[in-house]
């Protein structure tokens, strides 16, 4: 009878230990589902970074453009990118008259009222000697690279400079420049330009998108070299040329200006 009693009393010690273990286990189960529920919400209301994704910039290539003149000296112009909120970044090596300086405007502007929102330079006052735009892109770069992330810019491989007539949107427009020469008060009988404009017309109507007076003006000739179209907007932005003369004469001087324009209004008829 004891030894009955005894073994009865091992049996349901032994089923009282066995049950506690179960339900610590499923407890334990249970917290380290839970945990592990709030450890992936958590993570998941993150923002994720890919460091493969980083944006880079390759040093931009010079847009060749024909003048169809001899002995002149010229602006060069490197296109950088687009945003998609109205910014064209672009690099122009101003020309140099045996300065012996080296001359660059690196520019991020709005191409809705052409305010450049940065950009960094070398001038005359900087007298920079025995540089290049390769040396100044690298010695730069990471300043560079911080402005056109900062407004979004998109490095663009393969630019083309459209034509002065173009399309866009199923409509077609035509660049013109309206110009008037007059004998030169200083330089008689040479002709200059005191004032010229840019306009843009198509099916729209027409509109100025730029203008420039000069009242001692050395200004021999104004046009537009051509454009380019952003990617993102209906929106281009226009390559216009005016050609100086030199400070003691020839060689005569050209100059770039880039002007932003919003094909989608503004059209007067």
């Amino acid at each position: 009878m004891n030894k009955k009693i005894v073994q009865l009393s091992i049996f349901a010690f032994v089923f009282a230990a066995l049950n506690w273990a179960s339900s610590c286990s499923s407890t334990e189960s249970s917290e380290t589902s839970k945990d592990s529920t709030e450890l992936s919400n958590t993570n998941a209301s993150e923002p994720v970074t890919n460091q493969d994704e980083a944006v880079t910039y390759s040093l931009p290539s010079e847009q060749k453009i024909s003048y169809g003149k001899e002995n002149i000296l010229n602006d060069k112009i490197y296109p950088i990118g687009w945003s998609n909120d109205n910014k064209f970044a672009y690099i122009i090596e101003p020309a140099d008259e045996a300065t012996g300086f080296y001359f660059i405007q690196i520019a991020i502007q709005d191409l809705n009222n052409d305010k450049v929102l940065w950009s960094f330079s070398y001038d005359t006052e900087d007298m920079i000697e025995n540089k290049d735009l390769k040396a100044t892109w690298n010695e730069q770069l990471e300043l560079i690279k911080t402005k056109l992330n900062e407004h979004k810019i998109v490095q663009e491989k393969n630019f083309v400079l459209e034509k002065l007539k173009f399309e866009a949107n199923s409509n077609k427009f035509e660049v013109k420049v309206d110009a008037k020469k007059e004998v030169s008060v200083d330089f008689a009988p040479m002709e200059v330009i005191n004032k010229f404009s840019v306009k843009i017309a198509s099916s729209l109507g027409q509109k100025q998108i730029f203008s420039q007076k000069e009242d001692d003006s050395r200004m021999l000739d104004a046009k537009v070299l051509g454009l380019y179209k952003s990617p993102y907007e209906n929106k281009v932005a226009v390559l216009v040329a005016t050609e100086h003369l030199g400070y003691e004469g020839p060689p005569n001087v050209i100059a770039i200006k880039v002007v932003g324009a919003n094909l989608d209004s503004g059209f007067k008829k």
